[in-house]
């Protein structure tokens, strides 16, 4: 055989392949505009439910308003998060990874845009954490101001069986020692609660409360219940005043969590939150990019 007809062979040979691997690429890439097609039907839907929950509202928080905010509106924009924006988005993103990856092109392509997918999930994330932080701080605020209140009721309750006991030769003295009691937790917590006023720093509000306020507190109850007493008017008095003092506790360690709170929105710029599908798309530009160099 002379070399001109192998030479021949040879070329046929190599255009018959070209050609396959032309079928073989134009039948994938149409596989993958097929289910790009099916993501970008569930991006649709994503979009719609995530424009329409009135997300930009947020933007107009922050950690000094906070407490004036509806409690209803966070409670709705909460409900909307969790049955709604994310699972559309996790179907959207369920459909996306089922993107076929049968050549390197396509195989670069998907990664670039389920990378871009994470971008959007991590700015649903912040406005999901922003959204439970406002709950959370309404709450704690709501909390101190039951545990305030409580105490108050139980200490017009002290002063009422106080009252009683005096009345009665047999109380009376009883009474004067418990009073005193009275009077030494009163004046160690006045001291201790004007010294947490004039701290200014958060972390040293906090570190008061947990180190210095809660084990006094805790301290004055042991105190309480160990005090022997026999007058009946007098020991229910103790025990509305052990109750006063676990309320103040409580009160304490939900005044911690508003400061905890309140540290939390204070690093949180709610002006950069993320609230429209459209504020989404820049994480699409690397993969639009390569997809028109890539696809034909």
């Amino acid at each position: 055989m002379n070399k001109s007809i192998l030479k021949f062979i040879l070329i046929l040979s190599l255009s018959v392949i070209i050609c396959a691997c032309e079928n073989t690429n134009e039948a994938e890439q149409k596989e993958y505009t097929m289910q790009m097609q099916k993501v970008q039907a569930k991006e649709q839907t994503f979009q719609r439910v995530f424009d329409g929950s009135n997300l930009a509202q947020l933007k107009q928080m922050s950690e000094d308003n906070i407490t004036d905010i509806n409690k209803r509106t966070l409670e709705d924009l909460n409900q909307k998060m969790n049955q709604k924006i994310l699972p559309a988005f996790k179907k959207y993103q369920k459909e996306a990874k089922k993107l076929p990856e049968t050549n390197q092109t396509l195989k670069s392509l998907k990664l670039t845009y389920l990378q871009s997918l994470e971008g959007k999930e991590k700015e649903i994330k912040k406005v999901q954490q922003l959204i439970r932080i406002c709950m959370d701080s309404v709450e704690a605020n709501e909390s101190v101001l039951t545990y305030a209140q409580h105490f108050e009721t139980y200490r017009a309750n002290v002063e009422s069986y106080m009252n009683q006991a005096r009345s009665t030769e047999a109380g009376y003295n009883e009474s004067l020692s418990f009073e005193a009691v009275l009077n030494d937790n009163y004046q160690e917590v006045q001291k201790l609660g004007e010294k947490y006023s004039d701290t200014q720093s958060d972390k040293e509000q906090q570190a008061m409360i947990k180190n210095e306020m809660l084990p006094l507190i805790q301290k004055q109850i042991k105190v309480m219940n160990q005090k022997r007493l026999h007058h009946t008017a007098v020991n229910q008095a103790r025990q509305n005043a052990i109750e006063m003092y676990y309320n103040l506790e409580h009160y304490y360690r939900e005044r911690a969590e508003t400061i905890r709170l309140h540290e939390q929105l204070s690093k949180i710029n709610s002006s950069d939150l993320v609230t429209s599908s459209k504020e989404l798309e820049k994480y699409e530009r690397t993969y639009q990019i390569k997809a028109n160099q890539k696809l034909k």
